[in-house]
C-alpha cells in the first residue's frame, strides 16, 4: 500500500447518503460516496471562480444529478447540509451564485424545495 488511507478522504458518516464500493486492499471494499462523471471542466472552472461555497454546492448538485439520474430534481438547503455539512444559508447562497451565472436553472415554488436543472451546455462553451 502507498501509505494513503482512503478512509481519511471519505465523507463523515452523518453526511453520507447512498454508498458505492471502492476497492481498498486486495479484496476488501470500503463504502464511500462518489460523484458520477464525467464532469465538464468548463462548468467546474466557472463555478470555482464564484467564491464562497459555490463550487462545493455545484459538486453536490452533480452528485444528486447522478444519483437521481434525472435532468431535473428537487433539493433544499437541508439536503446539501446533510451531504457536506455546510449551513443551509451558505448552500442557498451557493445555489443563487450558480443560477446567476447560468450554470443551473432553478424553479422556486412557495413552501417547496428548489427544482434544479444543471445547464450542461456550459461544457460546450455556450454559457
Amino acid at each position: 500500500m502507498n501509505g494513503i488511507d482512503p478512509r481519511e478522504y471519505a465523507l463523515k458518516e452523518s453526511f453520507v447518503i447512498p454508498k458505492g464500493k471502492v476497492r481498498v486492499k486486495g479484496k476488501r471494499y470500503l463504502n464511500v460516496s462518489f460523484v458520477k462523471g464525467p464532469l465538464p471542466l468548463p462548468w467546474l472552472a466557472k463555478a470555482g471562480t464564484l467564491g464562497g461555497k459555490a463550487l462545493l454546492v455545484g459538486l453536490c448538485l452533480w452528485y444528486m444529478d447522478g444519483m437521481r439520474q434525472q435532468k431535473t430534481f428537487r433539493i433544499g438547503g437541508g439536503d446539501i447540509n446533510k451531504l457536506v455539512g455546510i449551513s443551509k444559508e451558505a448552500a442557498l447562497r451557493g445555489v443563487q451564485k450558480l443560477e446567476k451565472v447560468g450554470l443551473i436553472f432553478v424553479l422556486r415554488e412557495p413552501g417547496c424545495k428548489l427544482v434544479v436543472t444543471i445547464n450542461r451546455s456550459v461544457s460546450k462553451g455556450e454559457a
